[in-house]
């Protein structure tokens, strides 16, 4: 029975390469005869690569990743599709995605590191106003005709997306080229320039006390932690995730980074993201381009969602950090738990099990995530490499 399923394994890769996958999956641990450990990993890969063949069909998406990780190390990890928009280059091994909103779990954590190493409280004020010590971020920023309760909004409640901001005015990611020509920018607003801009606006609850009722959601919030997270380490979000976050779980620099809106500017290991989707160019004037491309300027939202990472970095970080909200995990615990993200091109799944497994799925395409996931989920829920 054995040899029959490598066999059927070695089949399926061949199959897989002919449709772009890749055959190089990266397990942990030698290749040292048949332990019961290696056998269980042997048959991991057979099920999570032929998980992704039928996710690639049923996607219509031409690049994917997908890393699995339990007690610190990777199980596997794997690259399938094609770097580029004709599909003639495969994909590489270490391919980085967009994050997109899976990085927030990130976000939250890299608080978590700074008040656990005593340079800021999740209970200080996000904005100062000469009254409301401690807190981060100056008044400057604050305009006149701003909510008098912005005084009062915490580290912990933008963690939380109660800060004071429903989903609808709290996403105002794809905003930029109207706050740009608001303000007569030649060119992207500055975070600091979205800021103020908002703050015009009245809050639509009072922080903390968000109605359970209404969906309450803010990629604002999130730029403004990552505003915090800089003032406080002194030094840029990525250069701080990476030393305080990544570097402690085994993961290079080069596997988590910020993103580029132009092409021109990406990573090399960044694969094609597929979208059609048109919006006002936020660095040309009265032009029109790939939302993708153009319909923001990533460097903004790096702590929000434009940020770039393999799997296998996301997936080690499930296995530290808790999900959604980024608190330290102790040894041996584990949680059901799961972020996702969407954004033009873009779609990914961090997910964690009690079983100590956690996985992270990176699609090229704007898809309903859940619907594909299923597949790898019904093979890890209950995964263990050592029964």
């Amino acid at each position: 029975m054995k040899k029959y399923r490598i066999l059927l394994l070695s089949l399926l890769t061949s199959f897989l390469l002919s449709c772009g996958g890749s055959n190089e999956s990266n397990s942990s641990g030698p290749d040292v005869g048949d332990s019961t450990s290696d056998v269980q990993r042997r048959s991991l890969s057979f099920d999570m690569d032929g998980a992704m063949g039928q996710m690639m069909q049923s996607s219509g998406a031409s690049a994917m990743l997908l890393a699995v990780a339990k007690d610190g190390e990777i199980l596997y990890e794997n690259a399938f599709g094609f770097q580029d928009a004709e599909r003639t280059i495969r994909l590489r091994q270490d391919a980085l995605m967009r994050t997109a909103s899976s990085v927030k779990p990130v976000t939250a954590a890299a608080m978590h590191e700074l008040e656990k190493s005593g340079v800021l409280a999740l209970s200080d004020h996000v904005f100062c106003t000469g009254i409301n010590s401690p807190c981060w971020l100056s008044n400057e920023l604050l305009p006149p005709e701003s909510d008098p309760r912005a005084k009062d909004i915490t580290i912990l409640q933008l963690i939380e997306h109660a800060g004071g901001w429903y989903l609808e005015s709290g996403s105002v990611v794809t905003q930029e080229a109207e706050i740009r020509d608001a303000l007569g920018l030649s060119g992207p607003p500055t975070r600091e320039d979205i800021v103020r801009f908002i703050m015009r606006r009245p809050l639509d609850f009072t922080p903390g006390e968000p109605d359970a009722s209404i969906a309450r959601y803010s990629n604002f919030g999130y730029l403004l932690l990552g505003m915090i997270i800089e003032q406080a380490s002194q030094t840029t979000y990525v250069q701080y995730v990476q030393t305080a976050i990544m570097a402690p779980l085994g993961v290079s620099d080069l596997d988590f980074d910020a993103a580029e809106s132009k092409p021109i500017d990406r990573d090399p290991r960044e694969p094609h993201y597929i979208s059609d989707q048109m919006c006002p160019s936020i660095f040309t004037i009265g032009e029109e381009a790939l939302c993708v491309d153009e319909g923001l300027e990533s460097k903004n939202w790096v702590a929000v969602g434009q940020s770039v990472s393999t799997a296998g970095a996301m997936a080690l970080f499930a296995q530290a950090y808790e999900l959604p909200g980024g608190e330290p995990l102790q040894p041996g615990e584990m949680f059901d738990s799961y972020t996702n993200g969407t954004l033009w091109g873009t779609s990914t799944l961090v997910r964690q099990f009690p079983n100590g497994v956690s996985y992270a799925l990176f699609v090229n395409r704007d898809i309903e995530i859940g619907a594909i996931s299923y597949r790898v989920d019904t093979k890890l829920r209950d995964f263990s490499p050592y029964d």
